[in-house]
């Protein structure tokens, strides 16, 4: 991955990661999310009648399904399945990312990953799960535009981060799936953990300050009128966004 890298092939690799950030690609994307969000209000308004909801792994899932379409052009489902269970690649990426913060702050010699430890073979049979899953989508695009004979314009907007990989280096392109998916794998990890963990956070802070939340509520009804957002309500949401960098914070 990009993070291995030096020098001219750093140049090359951050060239082609960069783009998909830009303001324009974001704003294309803008809407996949707020679907993401709004599936997450349904979700919430169907179990209402519950004392008490743990929102933390429903803001997990919610992230895992947005990063799953921006990125990949393909849907995790773990929203949507989350009453009878999540799919196989939401507790696989979870016990990887939770493995891999434990070993880099408390490293033990049995945590050396060719051991058979328990913990190494688990890690072993997630780690095949996950890339297998992100492999089967990057192959299968790829496949798609052969077969489609799809014109390849590198400078035509893409619909995720996916597309516009390819779109880049072509179907055809010399890089391997695995190289692709290492990638993808790096986008998934960095914007998992971060997003969820921000997004708990605000919803924390909001709870134990009722006056702050009203405030809030306020500019949203105002602002959205009963509507779903946009990218253009981006910097009338001032107050919201002041909530959020409180988080961060």
């Amino acid at each position: 991955s990009m993070t291995g890298l030096m020098g001219d092939e750093w140049r090359v690799e951050r060239a082609l990661m960069s783009k998909p950030f830009q303001f324009g690609q974001l704003r294309r994307m803008a809407g996949v999310m707020v679907a993401s969000a709004v599936h997450l209000t349904e979700v919430l308004a169907a179990r209402q009648s519950e004392a008490d909801i743990d929102i933390y792994p429903l803001l997990r899932y919610m992230t895992l399904d947005a990063i799953g379409l921006t990125a990949f052009g393909c849907d995790f489902g773990c929203l949507k399945n989350a009453a009878s269970g999540p799919p196989p690649v939401l507790p696989a990426f979870e016990y990887l990312l939770d493995e891999m913060s434990r070993r880099a702050f408390g490293f033990n010699v049995i945590d050396n990953y060719w051991m058979p430890t328990p913990a190494n073979i688990k890690y072993w049979r997630c780690k095949r799960i996950l890339r297998g899953q992100i492999i089967d989508v990057i192959a299968d695009r790829r496949r798609k535009l052969v077969e489609d004979a799809v014109e390849v314009d590198p400078d035509a907007p893409a619909a995720d981060f996916l597309a516009h990989m390819l779109q880049i280096r072509g179907p055809n392109a010399d890089f391997s799936n695995e190289e692709a998916a290492d990638q993808m794998l790096l986008l998934l990890f960095a914007g998992f953990d971060t997003t969820s963990i921000a997004l708990s956070t605000a919803v924390h802070i909001l709870g134990c300050h009722p006056t702050i939340q009203a405030e809030l509520q306020e500019e949203v009804d105002r602002v959205l009128d009963d509507r779903v957002p946009t990218f253009d309500d981006y910097n009338e949401l001032k107050f919201t966004l002041q909530v959020i960098k409180e988080a961060l914070r």
